[in-house]
């Protein structure tokens, strides 16, 4: 029975240490005192014949050590329940902590960017020579202008760079100069232009003037750059000067 009081006692102290547990501690404390009382009359029962108001009083004290251990039994359920609830809780925090942001693009339902949107960059989508159809005769080949269309007008002014290439086609040049000077040209375009027109300064004199050679066969074409972005003509060949009607 000693042995009974003290797991009990024990029993009483745990549920002391934690809030959920002191209804059960205290109802611990008085049944183990019931429970020594009933430890107490039950040897001296033992020694001499148990009357009915003894047995009475041991029945009594019996029912409420059961209502106490119910208690016990309830107190624990309960502390069992709030555990789970504790750490439901945590895994729930944890899952929150690590949960990703939706991204707030164009296909989700933030807000979309507000960034102004850059100006479309100027690119030339043809540059043609004139006449279309060029011919060498008396031993030149002549370009009276050109012209380069722009795919959508300008936002803003720009400067335009444009220069003649030349290749050797045939034959061998043995001065080691281009027919062509190569040298870049600048000028000056402003907003909203969809054309670019190439003349040369004097207005009577025409822009090209390809002199035929009687060493070699060769072809050139112009270079139109802006912002960077080059487009050229298509090449125009200038056969050897005995074959320049």
């Amino acid at each position: 029975m000693i042995r009974l009081f003290r797991i009990l006692l024990m029993n009483a102290w745990r549920g002391l240490r934690s809030y959920d547990g002191v209804l059960m501690a205290i109802a611990l404390i008085f049944g183990s005192a019931g429970a020594l009382a009933i430890g107490s009359k039950v040897d001296a029962a033992i020694s001499q014949p148990v009357s009915n108001e003894t047995k009475g009083a041991i029945h009594a004290q019996s029912g409420g050590l059961a209502l106490v251990m119910k208690a016990h039994d309830f107190s624990m359920q309960n502390s069992s329940r709030v555990a789970r609830r504790r750490l439901k809780a945590g895994k729930n925090a944890d899952i929150n902590k690590f949960a990703t942001v939706p991204s707030t693009g164009s296909n989700g339902d933030g807000p979309e960017s507000t960034a102004p949107s850059q100006p479309a960059q100027p690119v030339v989508a043809s540059v043609q020579l004139t006449p279309e159809q060029l011919a060498c005769q008396q031993g030149q080949t002549i370009v009276q202008s050109a012209q380069a269309t722009l795919q959508n007008p300008l936002t803003n002014s720009v400067t335009v760079i444009w220069y003649w290439e030349t290749r050797i086609d045939a034959g061998t040049n043995t001065s080691g100069m281009s027919p062509i000077s190569d040298t870049s040209n600048s000028q000056s375009l402003a907003a909203g232009a969809t054309t670019i027109s190439f003349t040369a300064s004097d207005s009577s004199q025409p822009l090209l003037s390809a002199p035929a050679n009687s060493d070699y066969a060769y072809s050139f074409r112009l270079h139109v750059l802006i912002d960077g972005t080059d487009t050229t003509s298509a090449w125009t060949s200038i056969p050897q000067a005995a074959n320049c009607q």
